[in-house]
């Protein structure tokens, strides 16, 4: 299972009242299709189904996240939604072939190999035939995966501890896993269209100026391209 610490990150930070830009640009890609049963996999506080639900007040929607902490403000903030306790590894019995969609935002990058093919095997699985994967994080369009395990300090100097987070797959590596699965596999580029200032969490991302263009950072020296996959049951 994946060592990831930074779950405090959610709580300090209300994507409720400040909705992310990649929840906005989700809409453009779902298929006008009726969605009514929605599945968010390593939901936090709710925030992105809270969206959804502002926008389809239709949608039967189910949140699943490992953090029960989490999951309570989730409780509290969308109380419409249905909140399960569960890893994105290992879902249960229980949600298999229900959803018409199923999102997965800022979660890949947390597993290693092994681990993330299961993750892509789950998703799928609690997918109904001909409905919708899709997940947001880093994807390269260059033939190379990246794992990556990093350290960092509190204001005190302490050591925090080793975690995961920013692992990147290639496109080529996800095709791989997902090729005789799935009838479509289909990547969007996602460019940020606002500027996001330096946090006091050093591996929180923000923005700075590259040949002209607004391009992602954080604190491990990173260039971060962002991409949605979609994929079709």
């Amino acid at each position: 299972m994946a060592d990831y610490k930074n779950f405090n990150t959610y709580i300090t930070e209300d994507h409720h009242a400040n909705v992310k830009e990649s929840f906005k640009k989700l809409i453009e890609l779902i298929s006008e299709q009726n969605n009514k049963e929605v599945l968010d996999v390593g939901c936090a506080t709710g925030a992105l189904l809270g969206y959804l639900m502002s926008c389809n007040p239709d949608w039967r929607c189910t949140g699943i996240d490992v953090s029960e902490e989490l999951l309570d403000i989730a409780r509290e903030r969308v109380p419409g939604a249905t909140w399960v306790q569960g890893s994105a590894t290992d879902m249960s019995s229980k949600l298999k072939n229900q959803y018409d969609l199923v999102t997965c935002f800022g979660v890949l990058g947390i597993f290693d190999e092994y681990d993330a093919i299961q993750m892509f095997d789950e998703l799928i699985k609690c997918t109904k035939t001909g409905g919708e994967v899709i997940v947001f994080s880093q994807f390269n369009e260059m033939n190379a995966d990246t794992q990556i395990t990093h350290r960092k300090y509190d204001e005190n100097g302490d050591d925090l501890g080793w975690e995961k987070g920013w692992n990147n797959y290639s496109m080529k590596t996800v095709k791989k896993w997902l090729t005789g699965k799935v009838k479509k596999i289909e990547f969007f580029d996602f460019s940020l269209p606002i500027d996001l200032e330096p946090k006091s969490d050093l591996v929180r991302s923000w923005t700075v100026q590259v040949n002209q263009e607004r391009r992602l950072t954080n604190g491990l020296k990173l260039l971060i391209d962002l991409k949605f996959l979609k994929i079709t049951k």
